[in-house]
């Protein structure tokens, strides 16, 4: 063991002299660390990419609140506003295909004055569509077949950006000439005829401006968790890319100590060659994110899509980046020069690892654990969302701007802590298993050995990936729990209000005041592809007002009851008792009922005396909470009718392809305008908010994940070039191709593999702290532990297949040559 020299120890910030001939070395020195210094920059720049997309979210999302702003319309029209010259018909006629949403209109001008739409040059000729980039090369696609039949209208223009949100929108407006506010659609008239159903509005202008929303407390933690997870093991890449060809680099700087250099320049001169690299990192990670940019127009993650010029770096994000990336290249290698001793003769190092110090090791996650007990302890869950006791946690105006940055902050300490530990811990495990690691085949004794002498390195290259699948098993556990919570509080709230929704093997399409015609719209549309039976009918939601009594009417032939429930007799006029469901008692017979909602003077509905109860069948029709009513139209009083809402439902087919885009076909073809909601899929049972935030971080998540999978190849392509006449020597002595690629193999599944173990832990505990922070119940999704876990053992066999070319070629014998 060699005694650690005298002013090893001392850590002197270098100055601009040694710092630039470090640099000049970096490029000057030779192919070999003109290629080191090239793989620095190649690792540094794919992290500050990420740092600065990451920096750019705040501007892409102002940009597409703006956006999305211009572009409202529905929601301010008002049926009641007179028409002038300067006024339109607008009727939503949005739709799905397959998991694609497609932003659909149909507009009529009602004058010369009427305001343009956005991204339109002028208004479609009736009958004629004009539709966005993407939705135009969907429907000239194969893909687009059964697209192509529900949207059957020419395409006669081209929707603009000004009229999208992002370049990968689908998006259509559709010219009509009959268009009306509340007409019915002619049941006559197909998809071709421009006819308008119920629903139509009036308005006068585009776009409108809201006040900054702000951002409920649960989606606060998810964004603030979100970004910590995400930049987490950017940040650890980075500084692991800043010791890439760390040993030949000290072996290269014995020479220095031969002319003259002390131990203390060597290693500021050393720290000037990583500055080289860092800075050339950041001129390529700018270059990245340039071309990244470009290139992100082409794809939509999860529905999401950008603009290039949207894209816009917070300045002093960026400025950050571009200040901490050099300055964590210096400290970095100014600590990892303590250890080596480099004499005029050679790099001396100790014969055995130096046992690493557990205390501090330890002392990071546990600090972090305690700072997350801490704010996790004082958690409440009310009815406004997520509250620490003591402090609030609510978001004031949008993204950045937070009531109480004392329990952010340690929020965001304690998630920094907590990740940063597991890669801290790593290096310190692989020691204490490689180390007792004995015997087996070749491959592996190469691999074991290989990890003893330089288990850092090999830890330093996995950690990025360990603390990602941690910080994404954490995510997705939160998801879980919010979603879950989301889908109970939905139920809850139906229940209150006594509303029914389709069985996951239905569809429904509801009408608003559909005039009693939802029997003649169901005949048309049964024996539609994709279904297997319809039914039309009228609903009525009914109380009995002070008793509470509240009951659901299903109000249809006798053909149409006659699919929920056995009659055994049915006639107009007739009235039947389909059971209740949950704790509320059913109406009794005589019992005046009156609409939910209704001016207490209106007219109601007395129940008659005899209620015959009926047995339901097992059908996924007018299934929901409360009490069912079955009714025939003779029944009831027709002022109550004549406000009922038309409702379809369609049973789905599951054995057929595409049935729920048949579905929607058939549903468009009869009524233009209307579309179905799938019984897994409620309009507006989640939080929007959420659903967006999640799709975000999603996206992100996937992203990280390539970027870690591409460092771990720069850097394991990195140590083969490092290795390359060892492996020479091993080849030219007769070991297998086969074996050296196992080993390679090895060298990055063990370390994984132990990685992993924390990892799942760290990230389920950390999950269980969330879910507990945000008031939910602990619940770990351990199919999400293991397809993260996939994930990454996947990446890792990824890595070393792409690896296997450069090692058959750095392995050759005349890799022996050197001069």
């Amino acid at each position: 063991m060699t005694r650690r020299p005298a002013d090893a120890g001392t850590l002197r910030w270098p100055g601009p002299g040694q710092l630039a001939m470090g640099a000049r070395l970096a490029v000057t020195g030779g192919r070999d660390s003109v290629v080191r210094t090239a793989l620095t920059a190649l690792g540094v720049g794919l992290g500050v990419a990420m740092l600065l997309f990451a920096s750019a979210v705040p501007a892409m999302k102002h940009h597409r609140d703006d956006r999305i702003h211009a572009l409202v319309d529905t929601m301010h029209g008002r049926d009641d506003m007179p028409r002038s010259a300067g006024t339109l018909l607008l009727l939503d006629a949005g739709t799905e295909y397959r998991d694609a949403v497609i932003r659909g209109r149909y507009v009529r001008p009602e004058g010369p004055e009427a305001p343009l739409p956005p991204g339109l040059d002028r208004f479609p000729e009736p009958g004629r569509m004009f539709v966005s980039p993407a939705l135009r090369d969907l429907l000239g696609s194969p893909e687009g077949a059964l697209l192509r039949e529900r949207l059957p209208a020419p395409v006669t223009g081209e929707v603009g950006e000004a009229g999208l949100t992002g370049p990968r929108d689908l998006t259509f407006w559709i010219g009509s000439d009959t268009l009306t506010v509340g007409s019915a659609a002619d049941p006559a008239a197909g998809a071709g005829a421009q006819a308008a159903w119920p629903g139509a509005t009036r308005l006068d202008s585009f776009g409108d401006v809201y006040p900054p929303r702000e951002l409920e407390p649960l989606l606060l933690l998810l964004s603030v968790v979100g970004i910590v997870v995400l930049l987490t093991p950017v940040a650890l890449f980075v500084a692991a890319a800043t010791r890439f060809g760390g040993e030949a680099r000290d072996r290269r700087l014995a020479a220095l100590r031969l002319a003259g250099a002390d131990r203390s320049m060597t290693a500021r001169i050393a720290a000037g060659e990583s500055l080289a690299g860092a800075v050339l990192g950041l001129a390529l990670g700018w270059l990245f994110f340039l071309l990244g940019r470009q290139l992100g127009e082409r794809v939509a993650v999860n529905g999401v899509s950008v603009f290039a010029r949207d894209v816009n770096p917070q300045p002093l994000l960026a400025a950050a980046v571009m200040a901490a990336v050099p300055v964590l290249a210096v400290g970095v290698t100014l600590v990892a020069m303590r250890q080596v001793a480099v004499e005029p003769m050679g790099l001396v190092r100790p014969a055995r690892p130096v046992r690493r110090r557990m205390w501090w090791r330890l002392a990071v996650p546990a600090a972090g654990a305690a700072l997350l007990a801490v704010v996790a302890t004082g958690a409440t869950r009310d009815a406004g969302g997520l509250a620490v006791e003591a402090g609030s946690l609510t978001a004031a105006v949008g993204l950045g701007a937070y009531t109480d940055p004392l329990a952010l902050t340690a929020l965001v300490a304690g998630l920094v802590l907590l990740l940063t530990g597991i890669a801290v811990l790593l290096p310190a495990l692989l020691d204490l298993v490689t180390g007792r690691l004995t015997g087996g085949p070749p491959s592996w004794q190469l691999a074991v050995r290989r990890l003893q002498l330089s288990g850092g390195s090999a830890a330093r290259g996995t950690a990025a990936v360990v603390v990602a699948v941690a910080g994404a098993i954490a995510l997705q556990s939160l998801f879980s729990g919010v979603a879950a919570d989301e889908s109970a509080r939905s139920g809850r709230a139906a229940a209150e209000l006594g509303l029914s929704a389709p069985a996951p093997a239905a569809a429904r399409v509801s009408l608003l005041h559909g005039g009693g015609r939802s029997a003649e719209y169901a005949g048309r549309l049964r024996g539609a592809a994709g279904t297997t039976a319809v039914v039309g009918y009228d609903e009525l939601f009914l109380t009995a007002g002070a008793s509470g009594e509240r009951a659901r009417v299903m109000v249809g032939d006798c053909a149409a009851l006659g699919t929920v429930a056995v009659l055994a007799s049915c006639a107009d006029g007739s009235v039947f008792l389909a059971g209740a469901e949950g704790d509320r008692e059913a109406p009794r017979p005589g019992t005046t009922l009156a609409p939910m909602y209704a001016d207490p003077q209106a007219a109601g509905w007395r129940l008659p005396a005899g209620l015959p109860a009926v047995a339901a069948r097992d059908t996924p029709f007018a299934r929901g909470p409360g009490a069912l009513l079955l009714a025939t139209p003779g029944a009831v009083p027709p002022q109550l009718l004549a406000a009922a809402d038309g409702v379809i439902e369609l049973a789905v087919d599951p054995a057929v392809p595409d049935a729920r885009d048949l579905v929607r076909n058939a549903v468009a073809q009869v009524l233009p305008g209307a579309g179905p909601v799938f019984g897994d899929r409620s309009a507006d049972g989640s939080d929007r908010a959420f659903r967006s935030v999640a799709r975000v971080l999603t996206a992100a998540v996937t992203v990280t994940l390539l970027l870690v999978a591409a460092s771990m190849l720069v850097g394991v392509q990195e140590q083969l070039r490092e290795r390359r006449r060892v492996l020479a020597s091993l080849m030219a002595f007769g070991t297998r191709r086969r074996t050296l690629g196992r080993s390679v193999l090895w060298q990055s599944a063990v370390p994984l593999l132990l990685g992993l173990v924390p990892a799942a832990a760290v990230g389920a505990g950390l999950g269980g702290v969330l879910l507990r922070l945000a008031g939910l119940p602990v619940h770990i999704a351990w199919t999400g532990v293991l397809a993260m876990a996939g994930t990454a053992v996947a990446a890792v066999l990824g890595v070393t297949v792409l690896t296997l070319p450069v090692l058959f070629r750095t392995a050759r014998p005349d890799g022996l040559r050197f001069e």
